[in-house]
């Protein structure tokens, strides 16, 4: 994955996740205890509502979501992955704790695959 699109990536996430605060119900606070007894068909319902309040609430703000996407892509080229990743971390290769995952890394890009996704390895 290229600076750019993580960056675009972790900024649509960022976008989603002040949609989903802003959205009644979908905070933790408001989820059912396990202990309390159910009306599934009311739960189901409020979910429903739940995803289509978030779902309207990202198309309204699609433009703006849009231009700050643009944005970060942009950005992302001129910053380093220290920049982009959390604590300032920098990506490294680290195949002896996944040795199913294929990784390569250049200063541009982090590459991760799953040796079994591979077309060779699929039966």
């Amino acid at each position: 994955m290229s600076r750019r699109l993580f960056a675009a990536c972790d900024q649509l996430h960022h976008e989603d996740q002040i949609i989903a605060e802003r959205t009644s119900g979908l905070r933790a606070e408001y989820q059912r205890i396990a202990d309390e007894p159910a009306d599934e068909e009311a739960e189901e319902q409020r979910r429903r509502e739940q995803r289509r309040v978030f779902r309207e609430t990202q198309y309204q703000r699609r433009e703006l979501i849009r231009e700050r996407l643009r944005d970060a892509y942009e950005d992302g080229a001129s910053r380093q992955w220290s920049d982009l990743l959390p604590a300032h971390q920098e990506p490294r290769l680290d195949l002896d704790e996944h040795p199913g995952i294929l990784e390569a890394a250049t200063a541009e890009t982090y590459l991760a695959v799953r040796q079994d996704d591979l077309p060779h390895h699929r039966r």
